[in-house]
């Protein structure tokens, strides 16, 4: 385990300097706030670059081994060391942390189109599951009614504060692909959420968070918005990357179906 004390500092530092817009921020907008019982998944990273500068983004508990998250968060930053902070709603608290061993992108991600923003991160010790711990479910098929729920830490408003580093939780319902025809997806995507920006929703330090359907299900991977569409976040679809997933991790740590 790392040092937690040195990690609460440095993440003190690091809300303090997103609402500077210095780094990338992390919020969700209008959220409710959650226990982490009930988005025991939810797992908040910690991203070091060589340069000292350092950002948050969101990841999902695949199994005691792998978390599930964007390519876009690591990719092309020259990092130094990912932080993975778990098991707590309020990561000040939280008495789990792992580092990250390996990080591996999708091999044909693109940043310009933001396609294949899948990552899966490997820790260097297991997680101890529980009761505020728990993996998500890896499925081959989306299912019919897709509703679900995006969980992840930061800000609270669009503005500058105040920060919080509580976890958050958003409902978010998947539309029929005509109603994401303005955001040109491609294939792997998915739209999530509302039309109407005065909506709750997720912001770009909630990137790489699941979005995750009552059956505890993973369908999908925080990707982008476009400042037009703010409450019509991009997802990554999960099912559509089931076999890429299943072919880098081993199969009796993961539920999968």
């Amino acid at each position: 385990m790392c040092n937690l004390k040195l990690i609460f500092l440095m993440l003190h530092f690091l809300f303090k300097k997103c609402s500077n817009h210095e780094i990338v921020e992390g919020r969700i907008v209008n959220g409710e706030y959650s226990r982490i019982r009930d988005n025991a998944h939810a797992v908040l990273l910690h991203i070091i670059r060589r340069d000292h500068s350092a950002h948050i983004c969101g990841s999902s508990v695949l199994n005691q081994n792998f978390l599930l998250s964007a390519a876009h968060c690591f990719y092309e930053l020259d990092i130094v060391q990912v932080i993975a902070i778990a098991g707590h709603e309020d990561v000040r608290k939280s008495t789990v942390s792992r580092i990250a061993s390996k990080v591996t992108i999708h091999e044909h991600f693109q940043l310009q189109t933001v396609e294949n923003d899948i990552a899966l991160v490997s820790l260097n010790g297991t997680l101890p599951l529980g009761a505020n711990i728990k993996r998500i479910v890896l499925k081959k098929s989306f299912p019919r009614q897709a509703k679900g729920i995006l969980a992840g830490w930061g800000y609270i408003n669009d503005d500058d504060g105040p920060p919080s580093q509580i976890l958050k939780m958003v409902k978010q319902t998947v539309l029929p692909r005509r109603d994401c025809r303005y955001l040109k997806l491609r294939p792997g995507m998915l739209c999530a959420g509302s039309l109407i920006p005065t909506e709750s929703r997720p912001a770009k330090g909630d990137s790489g968070s699941g979005l995750i359907t009552k059956r505890y299900q993973i369908i999908g991977i925080l990707s982008y918005k476009l400042n037009s569409l703010p409450a019509l976040p991009v997802y990554t679809n999960v099912t559509y990357y089931y076999n890429w997933i299943k072919n880098l991790t081993i199969k009796k740590h993961c539920t999968i179906k």
